[in-house]
This record gives structure tokens, C-alpha cells and sequence, in this order.
């Protein structure tokens, strides 16, 4: 590799264009705050001498009607500059001037992208008759696993009665050979589940469980054969009938095929409405009942590493909502002071994607463990749906 003074000299070296398609920043409406922050740490330049009178940085890129900034750190922030870009992707180049670095004000450079977070849009749903995905999921949906939940919402608009060789109408969820979910005429949740030693197809709910042209709130839980299923607000823990648990027995599905939203693919069993924000889980441990009182923490814990390779980008990035107005309270425990402190309290009814970042080392104690508190009261009930609760870390090495 060529050595960072070597590209600091009368000679030019210019960058090759980057591939867009999988190397960009991205800013989403659904951040919390009101700016988003990507910061790179430059701090292994060496100039062997001198001082540096210039800097210029290439960005190549485009922006669409976003307010976004790039600035420099050296010692001190040098002043932010507008990206102002086009509609088509180009390099752009930002200059600071008149400037006279030394190397110890090298050591700590950084580089700051700052992009005003855009205003949310209103959702678009396009039609397709099914989206296909492949053979996908055998990990959490296969022979491996024996609990996984499944959540999606529902907006029907019809019911038909084709259904699949499985007896399942009105599919929404499936994958070849081993699961169907679907709507009866009815409203009743139908599942088809084959696992190894059992197959069985159950309704859960009652009449008019999902009513048509209304969104609903579906979760399938499979936990080693106990099925158990949230419509809206409420749980049914047994299937219709006289078998309260017709999949008792069995354990890790059998091997599946393709992955499909939308329908199944053998008899064309398929749903005909809106369906949004459908996930697959490999375990059972998300979901939580109606409460009026709760609190639950979580301890994250970072693997150890050498005395010399330090920490950064310590981030945790969560996602949750409740079926009502309800305030909600994530906290990180301050080893330093010994108690709680808040990231985020606020109401959130609909799902949202939260980042806090860590700027100092009181979260993470010597074990590198870091302790997060959920918590909600509240006169009556409530739920909460818990989507993503995640700590992301990373070591420089020397």
C-alpha cells in the first residue's frame, strides 16, 4: 500500500469511480432527531513533516431536495460546506483553504456528513398478484429451528374461497412444503404447519376476526409445536375445534422451498388487499402481552478484546411500538454515576427506527456489558411489539 505523505505531493492522484449501488449514505425519514450524523475517523494520516496548507475533499454522489453538509475536523471543526449536488451522480469537491496543519492536528481528523432528516411521505402500495422470494428463511422457517414468530398487518378487500392443497384460503404467507397463513371467508386465521412427525391445518380467532376492508394486526407464534396467535388485540392460544393443539408433537418444520408473500404457488391460493410490514423471527422471545405495568432490561454484551485495538461506533438501534397512546422509556444504565439515564421517552404507535450513539464510556463498563431498561406505566392496558433491539460496535486495530 502507498503511504499517506506519498499522495500528499505535486502529483495528483485521482479516484476511480465508486459503485453507488451498494456504497452510499442513506437518510431516512424514519430516524429519531432531527439530523443525521456520519462520521469517518481519518486519525492514521501521516505527512513525515511540514505542514499542510489545504485540504479537499472529493464526494461523488447526487441529493434529492436534502439539506446536507460536509466539515472537517482538525483540532477544531474548519466550517461546514453545502454538498449542493445534482440529480445525476458526479464527483463534487470541497475546499478548505489557507490552513497550516501540523501533524499532531492530523492525528485527530475527521470527517462529518450532516443531512437534515426529510419529512415522512405517505406510504405507497403497489399491486402485484404475489412476491416471490426464493428458497429463503430455512433458518429460522427449517429444519434447524423449532420456534420462530411471524407479524405482518392485513388489509383485505375480498374473500374467495380457492384454496391450497393445505385447505388454506386467502394465503398471505407462505413457504413451499412446510407453511401457509391465510383468511377464511370467515375472518379466521388458518395455519398449515408441517413439521417433522406432524401435519395439520388449524383455524384460530373467531367470526369476523379480520374484517374486511380494515387493517389488522397478525403474530404467529411457534414455540417447540405450542401455536399461538395475536388478531388485533387479542391472543387465542388454542385453534378451533376439538383439538385445542393440533401441532402438539411436533418440533423443527420440514425442509421448505420458495418463500412467498402474497399466495402460494400450487393452487394459486391468494390474498387480495394490502399487506405491510411483515417479519420473520427465529425466536419466540419478542412479543410481549397486554400489560399495565412494565419494565424489563437487557444486557448487551461486547466481546473482549486486546488492551490496544480501541472501541467505536458503539450504537444501539431499536424499533418498537404500542397499540395505543402510550409513553414508553428505553434508558442505558450510567456505570459512572450508577443509575439510569434516558435516551427516548415518547409515545410511538406506529414503528419507527431508533439510533442513539455512544459518545462516552460510562454505558459499557469493564466487562464491555451494557445494560438497556424498557419500561411503560400506565392506568390500563396496553401492548408493546418490540421490532429491532440491537447493539452495533466496532475495534480499530492497530
Amino acid at each position: 500500500p502507498t503511504s499517506h505523505y506519498a499522495l500528499l505531493n505535486e502529483f495528483v492522484y485521482e479516484p476511480s469511480t465508486p459503485d453507488t449501488t451498494s456504497g452510499y449514505i442513506f437518510t431516512s425519514s424514519k430516524t429519531q432527531g432531527s439530523s443525521i450524523i456520519d462520521e469517518f475517523y481519518m486519525n492514521s494520516t501521516n505527512i513525515s513533516g511540514g505542514n499542510v496548507t489545504q485540504i479537499q475533499i472529493k464526494v461523488y454522489g447526487n441529493e434529492s431536495s436534502l439539506d446536507s453538509t460536509v466539515d472537517v475536523y482538525l483540532g477544531s471543526w474548519l466550517g461546514a460546506k453545502q454538498l449542493d449536488m445534482g440529480s445525476t451522480s458526479v464527483w463534487n469537491t470541497y475546499t478548505w483553504s489557507g490552513l497550516s496543519l501540523s501533524q499532531t492536528d492530523l492525528d485527530g481528523m475527521q470527517i462529518k456528513f450532516t443531512s437534515v432528516i426529510p419529512q415522512k411521505g405517505a406510504p405507497i402500495y403497489s399491486n402485484f398478484d404475489n412476491v416471490q422470494f426464493g428458497d429463503i428463511l430455512d433458518f429460522p422457517l427449517g429444519i434447524t429451528n423449532d420456534k420462530f414468530m411471524i407479524s405482518a398487518w392485513v388489509y383485505p378487500t375480498a374473500f374467495t374461497s380457492n384454496e391450497s392443497n393445505n385447505g388454506v384460503k386467502n394465503t398471505f404467507f407462505s413457504k413451499a412444503g412446510n407453511l401457509e397463513i391465510g383468511i377464511n371467508e370467515s375472518g379466521y386465521i388458518t395455519v398449515y404447519i408441517n413439521s417433522n412427525g406432524v401435519e395439520a391445518t388449524a383455524a384460530y380467532g373467531i367470526s369476523g376476526a379480520i374484517p374486511l376492508n380494515s387493517w389488522s394486526r397478525v403474530v404467529l407464534v411457534y414455540d417447540q409445536s405450542n401455536v399461538d396467535v395475536l388478531i388485533g388485540s387479542t391472543w387465542y392460544y388454542s385453534a378451533v375445534g376439538a383439538v385445542a393443539e393440533p401441532f402438539a408433537g411436533g418440533g423443527n418444520l420440514v425442509n421448505g422451498g420458495d418463500f412467498t408473500i402474497g399466495g402460494e404457488l400450487t393452487k394459486y391460493s391468494s390474498f387480495t388487499g394490502l399487506l405491510d410490514e411483515i417479519a420473520v423471527y427465529n425466536n419466540t422471545e419478542a412479543y410481549f402481552p397486554e400489560m399495565s405495568n412494565m419494565t424489563f432490561t437487557t444486557v448487551f454484551n461486547m466481546s473482549n478484546r486486546p488492551a490496544e485495538y480501541n472501541l467505536f461506533g458503539v450504537k444501539l438501534l431499536y424499533s418498537y411500538k404500542t397499540n395505543q397512546s402510550q409513553q414508553i422509556t428505553l434508558s442505558l444504565f450510567n456505570y459512572n454515576t450508577q443509575q439510569y439515564d434516558i435516551i427516548d421517552s415518547a409515545d410511538h404507535t406506529t414503528y419507527f427506527i431508533g439510533e442513539y450513539e455512544f459518545t462516552s464510556s460510562d454505558y459499557y463498563n469493564q466487562n464491555f456489558e451494557v445494560n438497556a431498561k424498557i419500561s411503560g406505566i400506565s392506568i390500563s392496558q396496553f401492548e408493546l411489539y418490540l421490532d429491532q433491539y440491537i447493539l452495533n460496535y466496532s475495534w480499530t486495530i492497530p
